[in-house]
């Protein structure tokens, strides 16, 4: 396996009915956690059981339509996405050792829904203790928006106040970034800053990113 060790595992059933949708699904689900969140995720080829002799990567998730692949990750006191069939498509449902959340159904067409709503549950941070901390994937995506303006800013036809302004910004969402106990509600201040600052300007430079920390943080979009 090339690249950076896995954080979650995609398994998907071969004798699943609905297998090429669940892979279609996962191909989404791979680029959209890579993305969006700088989280390393991996489908594998189809799967009939886990194979106890094989060397699976330590994941901290797992998504799968696979009954084996759902206790491996369980016994694991990992979190695992459970994909079901459905009359009208297909469901999946959060599960965790604490026992499973309601199960959220889709149709087919609303695979891009169910790919946002899956990459929420696999990026919350499970050993946050209050809503001031900042979970792993969030800390990565916001560094990931201060690397994209950094490099982009030089090109930007800015005044010097509004350079200042930026550069407060920048400045506030680094300090809060080096803090233990994040403040949720500033940087939420600095994203729609970022988000607003010259009638949108930044939005075209780090748009996934910071579409999808306003959506974690609360903020409505511009």
């Amino acid at each position: 396996m090339d690249g950076p060790e896995p954080e979650v595992l995609i398994a998907s059933d071969v004798s699943s009915v609905s297998a090429d949708l669940f892979d279609e699904f996962g191909d989404e689900l791979v680029s959209e956690l890579g993305i969006q969140w700088n989280v390393a995720a991996f489908a594998t080829p189809r799967v009939r059981s886990v194979d106890n002799e094989r060397l699976l990567p330590p994941v901290t998730g797992v998504v799968t339509n696979n009954p084996e692949y759902l206790q491996w990750a369980l016994s694991r006191d990992g979190r695992a996405v459970w994909w079901e069939d459905s009359p009208t498509g297909f469901r999946v449902q959060l599960r965790t050792n604490l026992g499973p959340e309601p199960a959220v159904p889709f149709s087919p067409d609303e695979l891009g829904d169910a790919v946002a709503l899956v990459a929420n549950w696999l990026t919350q941070d499970p050993k946050r203790v209050n809503q001031d901390q900042i979970t792993v994937s969030e800390h990565r995506a916001l560094e990931t928006v201060i690397h994209l303006i950094d490099v982009a800013s030089p090109e930007l036809q800015l005044s010097a106040k509004d350079r200042v302004r930026l550069d407060v910004l920048i400045q506030t969402l680094q300090l809060q970034l080096r803090t233990p106990t994040a403040d949720r509600t500033i940087i939420g201040r600095v994203l729609h800053g970022l988000a607003t600052f010259g009638g949108g300007v930044l939005v075209g430079v780090a748009s996934t990113y910071l579409t999808g920390l306003m959506v974690r943080f609360g903020i409505p979009l511009p």
